[in-house]
């Protein structure tokens, strides 16, 4: 779940960060949604925020244009749907047709992609789900509520994955991004 306006490393791994804010969810009280975020491919920053253009390093993208990213990346802003994809992932961030407050992230490993191939297991609170680790995680952190918080799901706590902004890359627990 989140807590309403902390920002989380969704997916940590060489070359490509993605972190997201969340937000409250107005229709389900206590719950949370994401509302904007931030992909960085090397150098690069690509940012996705409802209702607004997406950017590149703080520019508008233009509609309909792939732009090359640095680290293998590409992304193009269709004027709804937000594309990136490099050698391991492709990731696609627009509006949840189903929920106007809210992203909608499909983020896939590509096809016949070996995600652990370069030494590197991605992480983040989605990431580590491409680890190679088969089956649940038991989580230890919410003892009063085993549900809460991911708790049976991810290493450590939802805290492990605050981020100081949607581009920050220099947290030290559980990121990939200089590796």
């Amino acid at each position: 779940m989140g807590e309403a306006g902390k920002i989380y490393n969704i997916v940590s791994d060489r070359d490509l960060q993605l972190n997201a804010r969340f937000v409250d969810f107005k229709k389900q009280p206590g719950g949370t949604v994401m509302d904007e975020a931030g992909i960085s491919s090397g150098k690069d920053k690509v940012k996705f925020k409802l209702n607004k253009p997406a950017t590149l390093n703080g520019k508008e993208m233009t509609v309909g244009k792939t732009y090359q990213l640095d680290a293998s990346g590409k992304a193009k802003w269709d004027g709804k749907t937000l594309r990136f994809e490099n050698k391991e992932y492709n990731i696609n961030l627009s509006k949840d047709p189903t929920n106007d407050e809210a992203i909608l992230n499909d983020v896939r490993i590509k096809k016949g992609a070996n995600p652990l191939a370069d030494g590197v297991a991605p992480h983040g609170l989605l990431g580590q789900t491409a680890d190679g680790v088969k089956g649940e995680r038991k989580g230890k952190n919410n003892p009063g509520n085993p549900y809460k918080q991911g708790s049976t799901v991810i290493d450590g706590t939802h805290k492990d994955y605050q981020v100081k902004n949607l581009f920050d890359t220099s947290f030290t627990k559980n990121n990939r991004f200089n590796k």
